[in-house]
């Protein structure tokens, strides 16, 4: 999919807490995620993704 540069595009985000949790300590029991820095870096793998040539920027929850 390849956004054109005039489109203006939302994307949202769930990310289910307990099951990425638990997900993750089952590979790494001492994991500790850093929240602050989870949702900047979902979004621009998303614009990678989708290619989009739009800037994107992370609102916040």
């Amino acid at each position: 999919m390849r956004l054109s540069d005039t489109s203006h595009c939302r994307i949202r985000i769930f990310l289910d807490y307990w099951n990425f949790e638990l997900s993750m300590r089952a590979m790494d029991n001492k994991f500790k995620n850093d929240w602050e820095k989870i949702g900047p870096v979902l979004v621009q793998a998303t614009s990678e993704v989708i290619q989009t040539s739009q800037p994107v920027e992370f609102q916040g929850a």
